[in-house]
């Protein structure tokens, strides 16, 4: 796996209850202000800066013209037909690959001449055994810079 940022995210699980309190949401879906975001309820456009720990429930969320670490991009289900877990290197590889392809449709520009960088969301052992099959893709700054506008349709 070709990664330049050795961040990686793993969630605990993408079956975890979602937080009791709405997330402040405009009418088109994004964040209106800062907000807690849990795992479960990521949407596509979702911008927010790196958790403190690999395994997380819940994410600083922010409106993207706010300065911020993440934009998420993309979220599908792993599409593999066999139930067993397919172990984490296997997964990776997977979340990875399937995130790189779907880049140049949300950013608009070719990964490989992109500023910007590839990571994911994906359930640990204990989530996929539960049912849990969920990857988020995100974007960050190669450099590390923080982001001050979404990246979708950016050309970057």
């Amino acid at each position: 796996m070709n990664n330049r940022r050795s961040f990686q995210l793993m969630i605990l699980t993408l079956t975890l209850t979602s937080a009791c309190a709405s997330v402040p949401r405009a009418d088109g879906g994004g964040l209106t202000e800062e907000a807690r975001i849990p795992v479960t309820d990521f949407r596509v456009g979702d911008c927010f800066d790196d958790p403190e720990a690999l395994e997380i429930e819940d994410v600083a969320g922010l409106p993207c013209n706010v300065p911020h670490d993440n934009e998420v991009y993309a979220i599908f289900d792993h599409d593999g037909t066999d139930q067993s877990w397919p172990g984490v290197d296997a997964l990776d590889e997977y979340s990875y690959l399937s995130c790189v392809d779907r880049f140049t449709d949300y950013v608009g520009a070719d990964y490989i001449d992109s500023r910007l960088e590839v990571s994911f969301l994906s359930p640990l052992e204990a989530g996929w055994i539960d049912g849990d099959r969920e990857i988020v893709c995100f974007v960050f700054d190669l450099e590390l810079a923080k982001l001050t506008e979404s990246m979708r349709n950016s050309g970057e």
